[in-house]
């Protein structure tokens, strides 16, 4: 799986060169909120497998049958976000005026 996340974390730095960021908050605000909504989608996951929940409630695009899809490409998901989203957030943040080092 380490293989797989550091490959998914490249591939999203290589993706974002594409797409610069000239700021970071926005990036960083948006992306928390993404993330809030799948934690939420986890917490359903594990209570709609305890038996205490509906399948139709998830707030991905993820129903009953996608759960074990949905969970196994979890890690590099997060893996490509953080190399798509939060580094490159992090360092734009220059743009809005916060001086951040960045160690690559």
């Amino acid at each position: 799986m380490k293989n797989l996340c550091e490959q998914a974390f490249k591939d999203g730095l290589k993706e974002r060169e594409k797409h610069p960021l000239f700021n970071g908050i926005y990036k960083l605000e948006n992306l928390r909120d993404w993330w809030e909504i799948g934690i939420d989608s986890v917490e359903k996951i594990k209570d709609y497998k305890r038996g205490m929940g509906d399948p139709y409630s998830f707030n991905s695009p993820c129903i009953s049958h996608e759960i074990p899809s949905f969970l196994k490409g979890l890690p590099e998901k997060l893996a490509y976000d953080f190399g798509y989203y939060v580094y490159p957030a992090v360092k734009a943040l220059k743009g809005d005026g916060i001086d951040v080092e960045v160690r690559s």
